[in-house]
C-alpha cells in the first residue's frame, strides 16, 4: 500500500464541516469561469450532502448555516485552491453579499439520486455564462467543470461512483497486522505532521471547553468533571483530580476523552473559523481518531514518537472502518 497517499489523502485540514466545504468548493470552483459575480446558483447534491450541511455553521458566517449559504459565499468570495478551507478568507462584507443573494430567492437546491454518497454539483448562471463544477467521490475532489456546456476540465484519476483508490482498496483488504507494522515505520517527516495535527485538534477542543460552543455538550460535561471552572493553577501536565477535563487531570480518561471530543466537535459544527485535522473525508473523524490517543499519550507520560505510531495506526483504522 502507498502509506505516503494514503495520508496525503485522507488525513489534512478542513474548515468547518467539509459537507458544506465540499459545496464551497464547487462553488468557488464555477465561480472561476465567470466575468462577474453569478446571478443565480442552483445546486444538486446527494442525500448525504445535503443532510449533513443543511444546519451546521458556515465558517466565519456570522452564525449562518446551510449549505446554500456556502455556495452563495464559495461563489463570492471562496478560493478554490485551498481545498477544504475554500471560505478561510472570507469576510463580513461577503457574508453579507452571500445572505443577499440567499435571501432573495437566488440560490436553489435539490437532492438527486443515482449519484456518489459524495456528490455537490453547482451550476452557477449570469447573462451569457452557465458553468457547472462537480465534487464527487471525496469531499475535496472537483470531477468536473462544464462552461456553457463544454467540458472544461475532468478529473484524470479514474475514482468514479463510490469506487475506491487504490490504497483504500489496498487498505480494505489488509490485516490488521498491516496496519501496525505500517504506523510502526512511518517516517519523521509524517511523524511531525501527525503530531501537528493533534496540535490542531486539541487546540479547537480548548476553546470549546474553556466557553460554550453551539450544542456545548463538550463544555457541559467538561463542566460536571471538574464540579467547575478550571483553576487557575492547573497548567498543562499538573495532577488535580476531579478538577479540571481538559487535561491529564480528572478521575476518569474515558470521561475525559468525550468531553473533550465533544467538545471540539462543538465549536467544528458551530463554525468556527478554524481548521481541524480531518480523517477519511471528516473532520469529525479527524477529532474522534485524534484526541482520544493524544490525551492517553499525554496522561499516561508517553513519548512524541509513541504518540506518532499510535496517531497513524487510528488513522489507519478509521479509512478501513470508513
Amino acid at each position: 500500500m502507498d502509506i505516503a497517499a494514503f495520508f496525503a489523502a485522507e488525513v489534512k485540514p478542513a474548515l468547518g464541516c467539509t459537507e458544506p466545504g465540499a459545496v464551497a468548493l464547487a462553488a468557488a470552483t464555477a465561480a472561476r469561469h465567470l466575468p462577474g459575480p453569478p446571478e443565480r446558483i442552483h445546486l444538486r447534491l446527494s442525500a448525504n450532502i445535503y443532510k449533513n450541511g443543511q444546519s451546521v455553521g458556515i465558517p466565519g458566517a456570522q452564525g449562518l448555516r446551510g449549505n446554500m449559504l456556502a455556495s452563495a459565499l464559495g461563489a463570492l468570495a471562496g478560493d478554490a485552491d485551498m481545498g477544504l478551507q475554500a471560505l478561510a478568507s472570507v469576510t463580513a462584507d461577503d457574508v453579507a453579499a452571500a445572505r443577499a443573494l440567499t435571501e432573495r430567492g437566488a440560490v436553489t437546491q435539490e437532492i438527486v439520486q443515482d449519484v456518489p454518497t459524495v456528490y455537490a454539483e453547482a451550476e452557477l448562471y449570469r447573462p451569457g455564462h452557465l458553468v457547472v463544477a462537480v465534487v464527487a467521490g471525496r469531499h475535496d475532489r472537483v470531477a468536473e467543470v462544464r462552461h456553457n456546456g463544454q467540458v472544461v476540465y475532468r478529473a484524470e484519476d479514474a475514482l468514479g461512483g463510490d469506487s475506491l483508490p487504490p490504497y483504500m482498496a489496498d487498505l480494505q483488504r489488509a490485516a490488521f497486522d498491516d496496519l501496525w507494522n505500517w504506523a510502526d515505520g512511518i517516517d519523521a517527516d509524517l511523524a511531525r505532521d501527525l503530531l501537528r495535527g493533534a496540535e490542531m485538534n486539541l487546540a479547537v477542543a480548548e476553546q470549546g471547553l474553556t466557553s460554550p460552543w453551539g450544542l456545548a455538550v463538550g463544555h457541559t460535561l467538561g463542566q460536571a468533571l471538574r464540579g467547575g471552572d478550571c483553576p487557575s493553577n492547573c497548567a498543562p501536565g499538573t495532577s488535580v483530580p476531579g478538577s479540571c477535563a481538559h487535561d491529564a487531570c480528572g478521575p476518569d480518561i474515558s470521561a475525559r476523552v468525550k468531553a473533550t471530543t465533544a467538545a471540539a466537535a462543538d465549536v467544528r459544527m458551530a463554525g468556527a473559523n478554524q481548521p481541524v485535522m480531518s480523517s477519511a473525508g471528516s473532520g469529525n473523524h479527524g477529532l474522534t481518531a485524534i484526541i482520544p490517543p493524544a490525551l492517553a499519550a499525554r496522561a499516561w507520560g508517553r513519548s512524541d514518537a509513541e504518540l506518532a505510531r499510535a496517531l497513524a495506526l487510528s488513522h489507519l483504522v478509521t479509512g478501513a472502518v470508513k
